[in-house]
């Protein structure tokens, strides 16, 4: 189980404004879980990019809703 400051590398997909690249590009990424929600519904990890930069994003937890892996 995860726990808030834990470090842990997703992989997503971001969109470089800055090079005018409009089409999503899988990026690897270490990521630092800031947040938990209290009953597990979902956590929120700041996504650490390779040039410095950094933004946050929202991951459920599995299942949810039904959904499966």
């Amino acid at each position: 189980m995860i726990e808030v400051g834990d470090r842990v590398r997703r992989t997503v997909d971001f969109v470089d404004f800055e090079s005018h690249v409009a089409t999503p590009v899988p990026v690897s990424c270490e990521c630092v879980v800031e947040y938990i929600h209290p009953e597990h519904r979902f956590y929120t990890i700041r996504v650490l990019l390779p040039d410095g930069r950094s933004f946050r994003t929202t991951e459920y937890f599995y299942p949810r809703g039904g959904a499966t892996i």
